[in-house]
């Protein structure tokens, strides 16, 4: 097989935070406690590899910044940095030097919770000045030592094992309190097992999409072959290593970034052979490639796995791993045991074909399966005479928990109640696991997990999710046998739930509007415009302040869009006369850029444009009347525009456009 470069692109990743951490607990037979966002002081690695923050386990989910490429340091991070806490991850990489707006970054990851690994120059005089100018932020967990620490990939290193030990005392004398980190490559052949030992946490570079050191064909085969090297070469060594799992482009005339497909394949390649944290590579490298604009599918896909990544956490740390023999060349799978539950994962590496799959599941009996994440397509194994049986399509990846039996007990059942039935971002949701039932005994314990990394324990619990999305609840009910259930709900939280199922009655209609509705295949091109001209309105009520408007649009059907804005100072400006002005060129979440309303008597007007993927996708043509609406959270007053078939003038799949004079 064609030999790889000889210097695989990386960086690095480092692990351990020094601010309070608060924990949490799931109390099942065993305690499983979790650092929650806050601070932490101390980090460690036990003797088998796991990562410890503050005392407590910690499995990091983080994201590359090479920020000295292209000078993006400091303040000017800051930005990349909220995006990545907006997407779930807890750690962040990137460049750090002596400026004075450094600290701005630091601050701002400690108050998102965000930890972060320091890249720092290192002179011939050493890292003095650096770690002594920053190791006391709570926001640093860690330092990077050395990249690429084993390069070149075939013939003697550059960087030989004793001198990357160096550097790990040298670190160890300034800041004992943080962990050091240095990557390099997985690459077989390459030399690792002699770095065993000279930093607390090893990085490994997994990059094989457009790489060329295989065809096309064989490229998540390789990764998943570099993550067999990594198992055998650190087996015995309690070696402490995390994936730096692809998020970028090579430079090259078949360069790509992964796609949605490959992007999970390659995360769970290196989980299932034991990595004890991901970091992707990256958000920055420079030459103003920033990933959520560079490949927005790739951005848009990352929090899933993030989340995959924080509902696994009780299994990837305190789980009992090992691998699953498929008996099959492109299919690989592993599982992890816990407390009379076990999560298996399958995926295969071939690019087109399927293959029929038939595992030999360990210990007890297994009644049912369930697919870990629902949301996902991937699916259709089922359990059969002790084996998880079924079909692998090409590139998939399936995630499967199972609940054990216990000898001469009944399971209990679990199941899952939920209110209210429509539920917008940052509003209360309750779930309910009291009809959950045990036919021998009774139910000990219920854990939750919300599906966006958040948990909770008891019989009711309540949830707010952060942003709008589709969420799966899972149940996990046990009984005073110590024998498990599991239960999932979907909750969908839309943007506003000031949009009842059909138009709201009594709103005031304008002599005159227009409304025009695009819905291209880009979805970063979606938009949609409303005008409303010549009305009366005493008050819109106060947005800057108290006031949610939402925009409701309704055709013969139901309800086809719903989307709105919450009391936001900084997006509103009273202009007086001109009347009450929004813009938000983020137009998150909820779609809406620009709103622009003036208050009257039968000189009231609305101007609202709205752009971007978070608008939902309307593909059909819409049946008349077609009913727009704005409605506020606490005026009695709202707006709408009712188009017929006589006001419209384009009425196809993805294009409408009416006007009323």
């Amino acid at each position: 097989m064609p030999p790889t470069t000889s210097a695989r692109r990386a960086r690095s990743f480092h692990a351990r935070r020094s601010v309070a951490v608060a924990l949490f607990c799931l109390i099942g037979s065993v305690a499983i406690c979790f650092a929650t966002a806050a601070d932490a002081s101390t980090a460690s690695v036990d003797a088998s590899g796991r990562i410890y923050r503050d005392g407590v386990p910690w499995f990091p989910i983080g994201m590359y910044h090479v920020s000295w490429i292209g000078d993006r340091q400091g303040a000017k991070a800051v930005g990349d940095l909220e995006a990545i806490a907006d997407a779930g991850f807890d750690l962040m990489h990137a460049t750090v030097d002596a400026r004075a707006d450094m600290i701005e970054l630091f601050d701002a990851a400690e108050a998102r919770g965000v930890s972060m690994i320091a890249e720092i120059p290192w002179s011939e005089s050493g890292p003095d000045g650096f770690v002594n100018l920053w190791k006391s932020h709570p926001a640093i967990v860690g330092w990077n030592i050395r990249d690429d620490f084993n390069a070149p990939t075939f013939g003697p290193v550059a960087h030989p094992p004793d001198e990357v030990a160096a550097r790990r005392a040298v670190i160890d004398g300034l800041d004992p309190d943080r962990l050091t980190y240095a990557s390099g490559t997985p690459f077989p052949g390459a030399t690792v097992t002699p770095y065993a030992g000279t930093m607390e946490v090893m990085g490994f570079q997994s990059y094989p999409i457009g790489e060329q050191s295989y065809p096309h064909e064989y490229e998540l085969e390789e990764a998943m072959d570099e993550f067999d090297y990594v198992e055998a070469q650190l087996a015995g060594t309690g070696q402490a290593w995390v994936a730096n799992a692809q998020a970028y482009r090579w430079r090259s005339a078949v360069g790509t970034y992964p796609t949605v497909r490959e992007s999970r394949n390659l995360l769970y390649a290196p989980l299932i052979r034991g990595a004890s944290g991901v970091l992707w590579y990256t958000m920055w490298e420079g030459n103003g490639t920033l990933l959520p604009s560079a490949a927005p599918a790739l951005w848009a896909e990352l929090p899933h796995q993030v989340a995959e990544l924080k509902s696994l956490r009780p299994f990837l740390l305190y789980g009992v791993r090992s691998d699953l023999p498929t008996g099959l060349e492109r299919v690989h799978a592993g599982l992890w045991e816990l407390d009379s539950q076990i999560v298996v994962v399958v995926l295969n590496t071939h690019r087109t074909d399927s293959f029929d799959v038939s595992l030999a599941l360990p210990g007890a009996g297994y009644e049912s399966v369930a697919r870990m994440f629902p949301g996902r397509s991937e699916s259709g194994m089922v359990v059969d005479a002790g084996n998880l049986t079924g079909s692998i399509g090409p590139e998939e990846v399936h995630v499967y928990i199972l609940d054990a039996t216990t000898p001469a007990n009944t399971s209990p059942v679990a199941a899952i109640e939920a209110s209210p039935a429509e539920v917008a971002y940052l509003e209360t949701r309750t779930f309910d696991a009291g009809t959950s039932t045990d036919g021998d005994g009774s139910i000990a314990s219920w854990q939750w997990d919300f599906g966006d990394g958040s948990v909770a324990s008891g019989q009711l619990a309540t949830h707010e999710y952060a942003k709008p999305g589709s969420y799966w609840t899972r149940l996990t009910v046990r009984d005073d046998d110590g024998a498990t259930a599991t239960a999932f709900a979907e909750t969908v939280v839309a943007r506003t739930s000031l949009c009842p199922a059909s138009p709201a009655a009594d709103c005031t209609s304008s002599s005159s509007g227009s409304m025009r509705l695009s819905m291209p295949a880009s979805a970063a091109k979606r938009s949609l415009q409303w005008k409303w001209d010549h009305g009366t309105v005493v008050s819109f009520g106060e947005p800057a302040a108290t006031t949610e408007l939402a925009l409701c649009i309704y055709d013969a059907s139901g309800r086809l869009l719903a989307t709105g804005v919450r009391p936001d100072a900084d997006l509103w400006t009273d202009r007086g006369d001109a009347g009450l002005r929004f813009k938000d060129k983020d137009a998150a979440p909820s779609g809406i850029r620009s709103m622009q309303l003036v208050a009257g008597n039968l000189s009231a007007r609305i101007a609202l444009k709205a752009r971007g993927a978070a608008l939902p996708e309307i593909t059909t043509a819409l049946v008349p009347p077609v009913t727009v609406q704005l409605v506020g959270s606490d005026t009695a007053e709202c707006q709408q525009s009712v188009f017929t078939t006589e006001d419209v003038s384009t009425n196809a799949p993805g294009s409408f456009s009416a006007s009323q004079h």
